[in-house]
């Protein structure tokens, strides 16, 4: 865990602390130019999983892929459909950002031909949210309401035209079910295979069950 001094031990700096070797490394990086020492000593240091919380714009930019992108690019980069609002020193339900985030997770020991992947993380904080998670949330839960991201009520249209409109919606090969966004230990590979079946729907193109 690499903390920043939030009510978490943090006594040590994570650059500076002797190199120790751990499963895995998962954190939000500093941002602003600093995020690459803590990439590359993430990397030196993991056995099986980086996983860095970083702006979804950081797949762009040309001393990234110079550094870490190019020789290392991630096995797999989730992009979260929905928004994650950040304050500094606070959790508000009501938050707005205009940054998108994303999950970049270099899997030690994954399959050449499984190659390079992006997905997608789901709409799940209707889901997974609960009264009382926010500082913001105050008195009595409000009552429930309805999931904006429902598939849409087609019963009303035509059978050949409903048939239609469900064949022609995209199928992608990656889909990210809300599971993973609550615990990216999912995503932990075993020594020679990248074990994600649980949590990934994956393409037969990749030779994956």
């Amino acid at each position: 865990m690499v903390s920043a001094k939030r009510g978490l031990q943090s006594d040590a700096d994570y650059l500076k602390a002797p190199l120790t070797e751990i499963d895995g490394t998962i954190c939000n990086t500093p941002f602003g130019g600093r995020e690459l020492p803590f990439w590359d000593r993430a990397m030196w240091s993991s056995r099986v999983l980086v996983a860095l919380f970083w702006p979804s714009r950081y797949t762009e930019g040309v001393r990234r892929y110079q550094c870490a992108f190019a020789d290392s690019p991630p096995t797999v980069i989730p992009h979260f459909a929905e928004r994650v609002p950040l304050r500094k020193d606070t959790l508000l339900r009501k938050a707005k950002t205009k940054t998108a985030f994303s999950w970049y997770l270099w899997v030690k020991n994954v399959p050449p031909a499984l190659g390079q992947r992006v997905a997608w993380i789901p709409p799940a904080r209707y889901h997974l949210e609960r009264w009382g998670d926010y500082d913001d949330d105050q008195g009595a839960a409000p009552p429930p309401r309805r999931c904006r991201h429902q598939r849409p009520n087609l019963s009303g249209m035509g059978r050949s035209l409903r048939a239609t409109i469900e064949a022609a919606r995209p199928k992608p090969s990656w889909i990210i079910p809300p599971c993973v966004g609550t615990g990216l230990i999912d995503l932990l590979p075993s020594p020679l295979e990248f074990q994600a079946t649980r949590c990934f729907e994956l393409s037969p193109a990749l030779g994956m069950p």
